[in-house]
């Protein structure tokens, strides 16, 4: 039964009851007050409140008794058997409305009280504590038996218990988190609000005030990254816990002054921390304008791809830098400002309001120079006007310029951040863009070394560009300069370490491209001395390598690990060529990379399968594959057709490098293999498949395919003014022209394979004409096959193809030759 209905059947029933129950002197000992309490304690009886009724009740009777009530005596005369007449006097005290008041109310609650309890251990027999399985339909009963309960006496806690028990078994998983996080809301949180909005404006003080400071000065401490990370956390919880102390000191009634200097000194120190990070972040924003106000994006984009390429990318370049070796700038520290009249404004508004950015670089593009301006919290910090004569350009493009501009960003944050330490030594912004120009893609040597020699003039302690400079220099050639260059490199590598053996802070990368450049010129100058015999490496040759590969195995740092990987494979041919080892070493020299731990060999590897293992941790770069290669193919003399084998097999993935056909033609290392059908026939030049391919014919190439002069025929059967007024060249030129074309004709049948190729030859040697072939002389003769011999070398063509062709031709020249001529 539903409390609606339960209340008005129980009023009736108390009200009955008091009734027939009440005392026929109530009413007369009723007091004006009686009404009001009566009243009260029955409508709360009614209402499920019967404890509070019961508690009016008591509070009335317990309030002391009116001062009208009387009390008196009563006389008895009583006559006995005996005639003795006797007076007894009794003391009568008329009842007090105290002790009589509200009786049928009182009734009335206390047997809702005792029902309400019957009701309640009713419902726990129908729990789980009361014997029951638990089952949903048992809960519920026992919710319904506890809501009767609580009709009757909602202070009842038994019945509270019960129905939060069923409640929370009836509910679902949603609910009980939505009643569960009700209940710690009223709890908890809700008495915290209004200190805690107090804390907040308090903070929120400390906040403004740091970030008033930061425009303070411009020379704030250079932080270091652990300090970086520390700082905030420092600073704000020292803020927050100045809020806490100042609000809860307010409070206090005595030693408040304490609590509240504690507070003071605590957000002093918290916002000066607070400022002094947000006056220190790394975080940049670039924007640029045209000569007429116009803002350019894309030359922002370009000046932030730029900035992003020498300040955030991982060291690159294997034995001359490629740009810069700083990483500072990686993570989220570049921005563009966005396009657009409406946004570009609100985040400007932003980033100055809360100084998420301390950096602005503004640049300013004109029709021949451009300029910029650094600030950094709204103070002028560095500025520059870079023109193409300062970096060694003719062209006045703006955009050339960008590379000075990046460069004087790079030179301006080097002094006031750490982490800058791999622009090594360099302070110029003009000596970094000319080292940064000269290792752009596409520079020939020549043109590099001046660019290269310019930044050195700018900032001779740029040592980025000192030693691309010397590379430059000496590694490009073979004539005799590995003494001195090596004797560079020794200064270089000693000037870059401390107490000979650790690298200078910033140098770490640039050091280990000096010391495996000084082990490939070591190795290179064993070849050279002894005639390009091979063979493992002398002790004297060995020491650089080994030193290198000391540096090498160490775990190495994150910026600093896709360099060290690709020194490990380019330089792992170098390590081999020192096995056997003179002597066993103490401790197996190990790799660690990744967490992976790897022994090097200490024997001479059969094969690459012997090297499975080192491979898997060591993934090789195209310049491994090249110095692996060399390793295979000079290993021995003569090289074994497995190790031609394994060195053909690297040197076809190092080929994808544009340069590593030319290297091989120089190599002195390379001497050997050069001369096996392995290198001709896999890496030689195709043979010429048209007599416009001839040196002197490939000018002209062009012209005579459109007049459809593409054949030898063609050619030796046009007439020579005809060719002269086509190629508009003089008489005599084409006369040689076409005296080529019919040497080319003469090259005997049994040469169609390299009939151009020994025409070319010829007229390389002198022998121009077929006249000329007729009338040569024995040395002449000699000479030219000498030159046709070189030339098929050079083709892709086995041993055999090129000797018996060599032999043609020494034939073909003697059957020309006059007997007479002979000597």
């Amino acid at each position: 039964m539903g409390q609606h209905v339960l209340r008005p059947v129980l009023t009736a029933a108390l009200a009955l009851g008091s009734l027939l129950g009440a005392p026929a002197t109530s009413a007369a000992t009723s007091t004006a007050a009686a009404p009001d309490v009566c009243v009260a304690a029955s409508e709360a009886t009614a209402d499920g409140r019967p404890q509070v009724a019961v508690g009016l009740v008591d509070a009335s009777r317990a309030a002391p008794p009116p001062e009208d009530v009387a009390s008196g005596s009563t006389t008895t005369t009583t006559t006995g058997e005996d005639g003795t007449v006797t007076q007894e006097t009794v003391e009568s005290v008329v009842p007090t409305p105290s002790e009589t008041l509200c009786a049928a109310e009182l009734r009335h609650a206390r047997a809702a009280i005792d029902a309400s309890a019957t009701l309640a251990d009713q419902a726990r027999a129908l729990t789980p504590e009361g014997g029951t399985d638990g089952a949903t339909s048992s809960w519920r009963d026992a919710l319904a038996v506890a809501e009767q309960a609580l009709a009757l006496d909602g202070a009842n806690a038994t019945a509270l218990e019960i129905q939060k028990a069923a409640t929370a078994a009836l509910e679902s998983p949603a609910q009980q988190v939505g009643s569960s996080w009700s209940t710690f809301v009223d709890d908890h949180l809700a008495p915290l609000g209004p200190p805690a909005v107090a804390a907040g404006v308090v903070l929120l003080f400390w906040a403004v005030v740091a970030r008033l400071l930061t425009p303070s000065t411009l020379h704030w401490p250079r932080l270091r990254p652990w300090q970086r990370r520390v700082l905030p956390v420092a600073g704000w919880t020292l803020a927050t816990g100045s809020a806490l102390l100042l609000t809860s000191g307010v409070s206090f009634a005595a030693g408040s002054w304490r609590v509240v200097l504690a507070g003071a000194v605590t957000g002093v120190a918290g916002t000066l921390a607070v400022a002094t990070w947000l006056a220190t972040r790394l975080r940049l924003s670039v924007e640029v304008v045209g000569d007429d106000g116009s803002q350019r994006a894309a030359s922002a984009g370009h000046v932030v791809a730029l900035l992003s390429e020498m300040g955030a990318e991982r060291p690159r370049g294997l034995e001359a830098p490629v740009g810069t070796d700083v990483t500072a700038l990686s993570g989220g520290v570049l921005q563009e400002l966005p396009q657009g009249r409406l946004v570009q404004p609100l985040v400007k508004l932003v980033q100055g309001a809360f100084g998420a950015t301390p950096w602005r670089v503004l640049v300013h593009e004109e029709a021949h120079d451009v300029s910029v301006v650094i600030t950094r919290n709204g103070r002028a910090a560095g500025s520059a006007v870079v023109t193409p004569r300062l970096l060694g350009q003719m062209g006045s493009d703006p955009a050339d310029l960008h590379p000075g501009i990046a460069a004087a960003v790079l030179t301006t944050l080097a002094r006031h951040h750490t982490g800058f330490d791999g622009l090594c030594g360099a302070t110029s912004w003009r000596s970094l863009a000319l080292q940064h120009a000269a290792s752009s893609p596409g520079r020939s040597n020549r043109r590099r070394t001046e660019l290269l020699s310019q930044a050195v003039g700018a900032d001779p302690e740029n040592w980025l560009a000192q030693l691309a400079l010397t590379n430059a220099v000496y590694r490009t050639s073979h004539e005799g300069r590995a003494p001195a260059y090596l004797r560079w490199l020794d200064r270089f590598i000693d000037h870059t370490s401390w107490d000979g053996d650790r690298p200078r802070a910033g140098f770490e990368t640039l050091r280990l491209r000096a010391m495996y450049t000084r082990a490939a010129v070591t190795v290179n100058e064993q070849f050279e001395s002894t005639g390009g015999a091979c063979g493992p490496l002398t002790p004297s040759h060995r020491t650089p390598v080994l030193k290198l590969w000391d540096e090498l195995a160490e775990e190495p740092s994150a910026s600093a690990g896709q360099l060290v990987n690709t020194l490990r494979g380019a330089s792992l041919g170098m390590y081999l060529r020192c096995l056997p080892l003179e002597q066993p070493v103490e401790q197996p020299l190990v790799i660690r990379s990744r967490g992976a731990v790897v022994t090097l060999p200490e024997e001479v590897p059969e094969g690459i399968d012997d090297l499975a293992e080192v491979l898997a941790v060591i993934p090789l770069s195209p310049s491994g594959h090249y110095n692996l290669g060399c390793y295979f193919a000079s290993r021995a003399t003569p090289p074994t057709a497995e190790d031609l084998k394994q060195a053909t097999a690297h040197f076809v993935v190092a080929d994808c490098r544009p340069s590593s056909r030319a290297t091989m033609a120089s190599d002195p290392v390379l001497g050997t293999y050069r001369r096996t059908d392995a290198y001709r026939v896999t890496f030689g030049a195709a043979p010429h498949d048209a007599v416009l391919a001839l040196a002197r014919l490939a000018p002209f190439r062009a012209r005579l395919t459109a007049l459809g002069l593409t054949t030898t025929d063609l050619l030796v059967r046009t007439p020579v003014d005809e060719l002269a007024a086509t190629l508009d060249v003089p008489r005599t030129v084409a006369r040689s022209l076409l005296d080529l074309a019919a040497l080319d004709a003469a090259v005997p049948a049994g040469l169609d394979a390299v009939r151009h190729d020994v025409a070319d030859a010829l007229d390389g040697v002198g022998l121009r004409t077929v006249k000329g072939v007729r009338c040569a002389r024995r040395h002449a003769r000699d000479a030219a096959v000498g030159a046709v011999r070189t030339r098929l070398e050079r083709l892709a063509l086995t041993e055999e193809s090129i000797t018996t062709s060599t032999a043609a031709v020494a034939r073909w020249l003697r059957t020309q030759a006059p007997q007479s001529t002979s000597p």
